[in-house]
């Protein structure tokens, strides 16, 4: 039989770009503004302090010295504002998500969510835009599922409403970043998809060919057909998504520099790459997304698909938890960002969330 799949009939000599063009930008903004806004506050604090002592000795008016007093008061602001652009990218995203979101009780997840077995999740509301909210997975079963391992109750009843929803499978990054199964998530999704007939969740719309391979943060979506299914009953077509989405997130081993600019790069990449998944879903209408962690995927042998008890498990920079406050941010971003109609469900599934 002949090979059908659009992406195994193209062969490409492109390489993925080393940095996405918004990561360019903000690099190179970044710079300008830390230099201008340096150079603006050095050169004010330096003038003001001269001109207010010539002053004071050239007109005999002691009170003009007063400017040397705040020339003194601007070096203060340039010490913080130096300090501030030293900051250095942290994974503190249990502080991210006290600040940007309210932490359901236990009854009221359990009266808004449905939250298949053997599952442990706990849910987060955003603090300004309530129609948004955040499940994290909390246990370390089960292992990478296409499946939703929540879903939305019914306003009115205790039923679960019908939504359309995307699932996100993590690229591993490389000079040609194309779709496969060589990782612990994809290997998964693809077997649970393969056994329902789902061929096409490998490959992309025919649109998108061209533009292969993926570069870094890239995000793109393939409609699946499981619910089109005569014989599978309503309640099991709901915990699957209706369109599979493939994502490039950032690795450790792209990156070059000291540790800190290897921190903030590897953060950077995982923020943009979240957001290009939300707003993916956003435009194709659904109300529930399911991501990993890219740590998870990319940072692990690839026979991990779950955490094996009693070994510790370590991520170098603390990459695990820069990527979970990643999440959290672009989440609250995206959040601020459009109207209160919004309603969506992000849910972390990853047996490894807990572990960060």
């Amino acid at each position: 039989m002949a090979n059908t799949n659009p992406l195994h009939n193209q062969s490409t000599t492109e390489v993925s770009p080393l940095f996405s063009p918004r990561e360019v930008s903000t690099k190179k903004w970044d710079k300008i503004l830390k230099i201008t806004s340096l150079s603006i506050l050095g050169t004010l604090t330096i003038g003001t302090g001269v001109a207010g002592i010539t002053l004071a000795i050239v007109l005999g008016m002691p009170v003009l010295a007063l400017l040397a007093v705040s020339s003194v008061l601007l070096a203060i602001v340039t010490v913080g504002a130096y300090k501030y652009f030293q900051q250095k990218a942290d994974g503190d995203w249990s502080g991210a998500l006290d600040q940007s979101f309210r932490t359901l009780p236990e009854p009221s997840a359990q009266a808004n969510f449905l939250v298949s077995p053997g599952a442990r999740l706990s849910f987060h509301q955003n603090k300004h835009n309530p129609g948004v909210k955040l499940g994290i997975q909390e246990s370390t079963t089960p292992g990478f599922t296409i499946k939703f391992l929540a879903l939305p109750r019914s306003n009115t009843f205790k039923t679960v409403t019908s939504q359309s929803g995307i699932a996100f499978n993590a690229l591993l990054p490389a000079a040609q970043t194309l779709i496969s199964q060589n990782s612990n998530q994809s290997r998964l999704f693809f077997r649970e998809l393969v056994s329902l007939g789902q061929m096409e969740c490998r490959s992309v719309p025919r649109r998108h060919i061209v533009k292969l391979p993926f570069g870094p943060t890239e995000v793109r979506s393939t409609k699946l057909s499981i619910k089109d299914s005569p014989t599978m009953t309503h309640p099991k077509k709901e915990s699957f998504p209706e369109y599979i989405g493939h994502v490039r997130g950032p690795r450790l081993e792209e990156f070059s520099g000291e540790d800190d600019e290897v921190a903030h790069d590897y953060y950077n990449r995982a923020l943009f790459a979240y957001e290009n998944c939300l707003e993916e879903a956003i435009n194709q209408g659904c109300s529930i997304v399911s991501v990993p962690l890219f740590s998870s995927v990319y940072e692990l042998e690839h026979r991990n698909e779950q955490p094996t008890p009693n070994r510790n498990y370590s991520w170098i920079l603390d990459c695990h938890q820069l990527c979970k406050k990643a999440l959290i941010k672009a989440v609250d971003k995206t959040a601020r960002s459009n109207p209160h109609s919004l309603r969506l469900l992000v849910l972390l599934q990853d047996p490894f969330a807990p572990l960060a």
